[in-house]
């Protein structure tokens, strides 16, 4: 884990709403009305999920690998962390976004993890998707035993992709879509992008397994 070069890391804590007691030091009395963490881009390990993830959108081996953040929103209070949300990029091809809540007490897990829909296109070859399309996917549990809840998700992309294979149907699946698929509490993306207008977007990668998305 690293920064890369000329990409540092930015974090401001405004000083409206914030208390910081020191002695003794309690995670619930730590309060920050607004932090913003801007992550830039960074040198990540291939492995685990992300392993998962550039493996099935057929990119290159090797064991590191680059991811370009926009900026996160947090707030603290109580001993709860609420993060906006944040998107990043995989070795400039899978595009995946986090948001959600972090009880920092008990560290216990309630966020969410969305697959987009430049993603359903390079990973699953899913097309003509609202350009907002998120797929979301619960993260519970805990940090040392993170959960993640995709049948939900599963079901959705199975769906989705044998809408695209019927015969005549890809041109209207945004709109099929639009109406029973898309999920109405996905917050907005900080747009533009960082990374807009830099990359090409890639060809679909053709998974052949889709439940190998969410080993």
């Amino acid at each position: 884990l690293a920064s890369q070069k000329n990409s540092p890391i930015i974090t401001r804590i405004s000083n409206n709403g914030f208390s910081y007691p020191l002695s003794p030091f309690k995670t619930q009395n730590l309060k920050v009305g607004h932090m913003s963490i801007d992550l830039n881009k960074m040198i990540i390990s291939n492995t685990g999920a992300i392993r998962t993830m550039t493996k099935l959108a057929k990119l290159r081996s090797s064991n590191v690998v680059s991811m370009w953040f926009t900026n996160v929103n947090i707030q603290i209070d109580n001993g709860m962390l609420i993060s906006d949300r944040m998107d990043f990029l995989i070795d400039e091809a899978v595009h995946l976004c986090t948001w959600g809540k972090i009880d920092l007490n008990n560290k216990a897990l309630k966020m969410n993890l969305g697959i987009t829909a430049d993603t359903l296109y390079s990973v699953f070859g899913i097309e003509n998707l609202p350009d907002d399309y998120v797929i979301k996917i619960p993260i519970k549990g805990t940090f040392e035993n993170p959960k993640i809840d995709a049948s939900k998700a599963t079901a959705k992309i199975i769906a989705l992709s044998t809408l695209q294979q019927s015969s005549g149907i890809g041109s209207i699946i945004g709109g099929i879509v639009t109406k029973f698929q898309k999920d109405q509490d996905i917050p907005p993306a900080k747009r533009p992008f960082p990374w807009e207008g830099k990359i090409r977007r890639r060809a679909p990668a053709r998974s052949n397994n889709i439940f190998d998305f969410f080993k």
